[in-house]
């Protein structure tokens, strides 16, 4: 963030060592993170409900949660 703040103040240049130097960790940790996310894997099965009847008490409360605010 300083980096940026920094040329938009026109305190350096674009792409300059100075400005380099300050977006490298950032630039490390999305690294990091695409590294694991990678590594970790897609789980389907952490997103997809455990039965086809569990469904319906996330939508019966929202039902009643919009119903209230009318």
């Amino acid at each position: 963030m300083v980096s940026g703040i920094l040329v938009m103040l026109g305190r350096t240049e674009p792409m300059s060592t100075t400005q380099v130097v300050l977006a490298l960790p950032i630039f490390l940790q999305e690294m990091v993170l695409v590294v694991w996310l990678i590594a970790k894997g897609f789980n389907p099965s952490a997103i997809a409900p455990e039965s086809a009847g569990d469904t319906s008490g996330w939508r019966a409360t929202a039902s009643t949660a919009s119903g209230s605010a009318t």
